[in-house]
């Protein structure tokens, strides 16, 4: 969702995996460009140890901060 909001606000997707999380094979293949352009643009930054559990739920806390950090990079 966050990422297909950045798109309306004018951001391109760029799939920039040259440093891919531990679990990348289970991120599925339509949310790996999102996932990793919300992580070059320090939106999201993973859960430790270069992972980011793709299948696990997002607490508040991440869903804030993923938000908060989404405002900071269109400045609002």
């Amino acid at each position: 969702i966050l990422s297909r909001t950045l798109e309306l606000a004018g951001y391109t997707q760029s799939y920039d995996n040259s440093s891919p999380y531990a679990d990348d094979d289970e991120i599925s293949e339509y949310a790996k460009t999102g996932i990793y352009n919300m992580r070059q643009l320090g939106i999201m930054s993973g859960i430790g140890e270069n992972t980011c559990a793709p299948r696990a739920n997002a607490t508040r806390a991440m869903a804030a901060k993923m938000i908060y950090e989404m405002m900071r990079v269109v400045g609002r």
